[in-house]
């Protein structure tokens, strides 16, 4: 397929937040709400088009794909990471495309930023992500406990 990476703009945030992912995933869910359309605005936020004009899925970086309460765990404290954090539309979601969709926000971050290393949080439940990020050279550094109770795990890839 062919994808474009573009800065975010109001249509495409208005779509993301709409997305509805089933349970477990559904943690994921954004309200739809204009705060939250504001957020993929003013954040660092790309989206992510197929061929079809569809909004794919969507990429943030830097403090916008950290979870906050991970900073009292130290675990974002080494800046030679580009944090990378990703979103696929769930119509996609289990179709075999989440490699492609990985490797892709990878090569461009690489390329725009000139960082060969990534970090990325993700929920400990999220099994099927985890063994994704593994296959592709992820390695887990660290993990965190949110008030919650969700245990976040933080990998990285050089």
């Amino acid at each position: 397929m062919d994808y474009q990476i573009l800065p975010m703009i109001e249509a495409y945030a208005k779509t993301i937040v709409n997305w509805v992912y089933d349970p477990p995933f559904s943690i994921y869910n954004m309200d739809g709400t204009n705060e939250a359309v504001e957020e993929l605005l003013t954040q660092n936020y790309y989206a992510v088009l197929n061929e079809f004009n569809d909004v794919f899925g969507f990429y943030c970086i830097g403090e916008s794909a950290q979870v906050p309460i991970g900073d009292k765990f130290n675990v974002y404290d080494d800046r030679s990471y580009l944090d990378i954090g990703l979103g696929l539309n769930p119509k996609y979601v289990g179709k075999g495309m989440g490699e492609e969709f990985i490797n892709l926000g990878i090569l461009y971050f690489e390329n725009k930023y000139q960082n060969k290393q990534f970090r990325l949080t993700v929920l400990d439940f999220n099994e099927r992500a985890i063994h994704l990020y593994q296959k592709i050279g992820f390695k887990t550094i660290n993990y965190f406990k949110a008030v919650n109770s969700r245990v976040f795990i933080v990998m990285h890839k050089n």
